[in-house]
């Protein structure tokens, strides 16, 4: 199945002799005498640290190379490689006169081979395929230290990483066009003038972030299926079978209620697909009933205590699971589980200890039935329909919060919201400010892509009804901006890359654009030819455009920040 044998391309971690590294154009020259000289005394003083993984250098390399490799060493294999945590790496032999090409490390090496001795000249090298990562080092500026770190190579979301990697790549490269020249002028200070002032414009530094606001979600989905070396996305389709599901046609879960579903046409592979990322969603929205972890703590407020696991939450995922189509023992496991006798018989335990009483042992289960009889006279709250928004009055989620592990109040406004119906259909542009709600989108479409299944529209995922508020809140902020006062679902590219004209600011002002890059809420950068871009700032909920092309270069996106005439 596409996707599932691509990955991230990450094929593990070796030492390889300094005699196979070669580097590529996104490093320099020639190294730096300063820096080679700076790097022996720290050699001198602290240790040539090459197993430590933060000194890792980055390669690629063939797979019929790194093939040729792993038959050539008895105890090496692909396993070895991409579960040794980098602490004790095996030796890759590569035949002479092949080398592998590092991304970055040239004065690390170079300092090595004046400090180290001969017979010890290796490096610790993370290595990615050749073939598709060619692909991420056309905008060099957006891949400058980038490495994937183990401790989320234990994830196994290798697609879905990559996802957002490609993501990144395709928002940048509808920038600067076609333009190789311009592509290359993009540089690293340009990516972290301009990153998270929009969802989509990151870099690699916004994917370890959100990486992380993957994992606990990412553990939930893990249990759902047998343990294996297989990705997450490889294991769910292995244990798919699509029973119970007519042919050409899909489930789609609009809400939280046992009624809340409707069928959509779609092929098998839209059954597989559109099934998979509900249960993401269902973990996005329930992972801190799930697992022992918690959001972001607010600034101001209580940090988050870590909750004991849910039964009742993951016999409700596993039941979802089946429905979907999907079939495993884990599942079973939890479908055929009875959570509200398990509460029961700890709540009498706890509100009796066995240490100080005793119950008759005859009539125990009696009273854990009466008590489970009474959970069941408890109604279930109807939800508000309103729909969320990405675009909100006033400032909207600040820099920070547009990245990484979600913030407390974040999770909870916008929990009730993440169903696939809510993901697609076009934004409502009377406000300006970026909500919590548009960057859980922004975020889902990196990892997970925009696809809509064959046969269907936006509009067809979108259309429940629509509940308008009486007003509009200006309030919103830095303490996670609600998303239910506006009315429409949207697409992240409204709020990214637009391909339309330009808006007509509403004021010319030009003296009125921030001081510094700080006071900055949002850039939208349109191409506007092949060669030049109109920069677009927004501020407190106002647009302002310079009059003038600007070319895509570190000195003027300088010159544009700092509020200059250029």
């Amino acid at each position: 199945m596409k996707g599932v044998q691509e990955g991230i391309n990450f094929r593990g971690t070796a030492r390889i002799r300094f005699a196979n590294l070669r580097f590529g154009n996104l490093c320099p020259r020639e190294p730096s005498k300063k820096i080679t000289t700076q790097l022996k005394e720290r050699f001198a003083g602290e240790g040539c640290l090459r197993l430590e993984p933060k000194n890792h250098i980055p390669a690629v390399i063939s797979q019929d190379t790194l093939e040729a490799c792993i038959r050539a060493l008895p105890d090496a294999s692909q396993d070895v490689l991409l579960e040794n945590n980098g602490k004790q790496p095996p030796e890759l032999r590569l035949p002479e006169g092949c080398m592998v090409e590092c991304l970055q490390g040239l004065h690390r090496v170079a300092a090595g081979k004046e400090f180290l001795p001969r017979r010890d000249w290796w490096w610790t090298i993370d290595l990615y395929l050749a073939a598709r990562f060619d692909a991420l080092r056309i905008i060099p500026g957006l891949f400058v230290g980038f490495r994937i770190e183990h401790r989320f190579m234990a994830m196994k979301c290798h697609e879905e990483a990559s996802n957002y990697l490609l993501h990144i790549l395709e928002v940048w490269k509808n920038i600067v066009g076609d333009q190789k020249l311009l592509t290359a002028a993009v540089d690293r200070k340009t990516i972290e003038l301009l990153q998270l002032r929009a969802p989509g414009f990151s870099s690699h530094d916004a994917f370890f972030e959100d990486l992380k606001y993957l994992q606990p979600p990412a553990k939930v989905v893990r249990q759902l299926v047998a343990p294996s070396k297989k990705s997450t996305r490889e294991a769910m389709w292995h244990s798919f079978t699509a029973r119970g599901m007519p042919n050409n046609q899909w489930l789609l879960q609009t809400g939280e209620g046992d009624s809340d579903y409707k069928w959509l046409h779609g092929s098998y592979s839209d059954q597989f697909e559109f099934s998979y990322q509900q249960i993401w969603l269902y973990a996005w929205r329930h992972w801190v009933e799930l697992v022992p972890e918690c959001p972001r703590k607010e600034e101001g407020e209580a940090t988050p205590i870590p909750r004991r696991p849910d039964p009742r939450r993951w016999r409700d995922l596993a039941r979802l699971a089946a429905q979907l189509g999907f079939e495993s023992d884990e599942i079973d496991k939890f479908v055929n589980s009875d959570p509200d006798r398990q509460i029961a018989r700890e709540a009498l335990l706890k509100a009796r200890s066995p240490e100080h009483f005793v119950y008759d042992d005859s009539a125990f289960e009696s009273y854990v039935t009466e008590v489970c009889r009474i959970f069941n006279l408890a109604k279930e709250k109807i939800t508000s329909d309103l729909k969320p928004c990405l675009l909100v009055p006033g400032r909207g989620e600040s820099l920070e919060r547009r990245c990484g592990r979600v913030f407390e109040n974040a999770y909870k406004a916008d929990r009730k919201h993440l169903f696939l119906p809510f993901f697609h259909g076009k934004a409502n542009e009377e406000a300006s400010g970026v909500s919590s709600f548009a960057v859980r989108v922004s975020v889902y479409f990196a990892f997970f892509g925009k696809r809509l299944p064959a046969g269907n529209t936006p509009t067809e995922l979108s259309d429940i009804p629509v509940i308008l508020p009486e007003s509009l809140s200006a309030t919103q902020g830095q303490q996670g901006t609600a998303s239910t006062t506006a009315v429409t679902p949207a697409n992240p590219e409204i709020l990214s890359v637009k391909n339309d004209t330009p808006i007509v600011p509403p004021s010319g002002d030009m003296q009125t654009l921030p001081a510094s890059a700080s006071d900055i809420e949002m850039i939208d950068y349109i191409p506007k030819d092949t060669s030049h871009i109109v920069v677009k700032l927004w501020q407190g909920g106002q647009m302002k455009d310079y009059p003038e092309p600007v070319p895509i270069n570190q000195e003027a996106v300088q010159k544009v920040m700092a509020g200059n005439e250029i």
